[in-house]
């Protein structure tokens, strides 16, 4: 059960097989950009860019800003490989489906630390918004 509260059911199963079979380096690719963008960089630049808005107003369009840093690091991960700090080596593995990547990702060792500290600092930025 990926990070404890999701299981596939049987079609969800078969689709997968479907899909790993017969991925193009193109769609791995864009799914690995995509998860690394998503899981491993928006969080972070979620939360700078709401400190930076609530401390001393932040930029105009920091929605975009974020989205768009988030995925050149996603791409920057994809082609400067293990050694690049936001690097997850099954996002990018051909064999594996879209769900198999998300479930590696939630067992690796500190997701769930990191989950809780962007859950808590997100919960005490809506607090701070709301008292405003």
């Amino acid at each position: 059960m990926a990070c404890g509260m999701y299981s596939p059911g049987r079609w969800e199963f078969a689709v997968m097989n479907a899909a790993t079979s017969a991925k193009s380096r193109a769609l791995n690719t864009l799914e690995g950009v995509a998860l690394t963008a998503v899981l491993e960089c928006l969080p972070i630049f979620v939360v700078l860019n709401m400190l930076l808005k609530l401390t001393v107003g932040g930029p105009d369009r920091a929605a975009l800003s974020t989205v768009l840093v988030s995925l050149a690091i996603g791409l920057a991960a994809r082609w400067l490989g293990p050694g690049y700090p936001f690097y997850m080596p099954s996002f990018f593995d051909a064999s594996l489906s879209l769900t198999a990547k998300i479930a590696a990702w939630c067992e690796r060792a500190g997701t769930a630390y990191r989950l809780l500290t962007f859950v808590l600092m997100l919960s005490l930025l809506g607090l701070w918004v709301l008292s405003r």
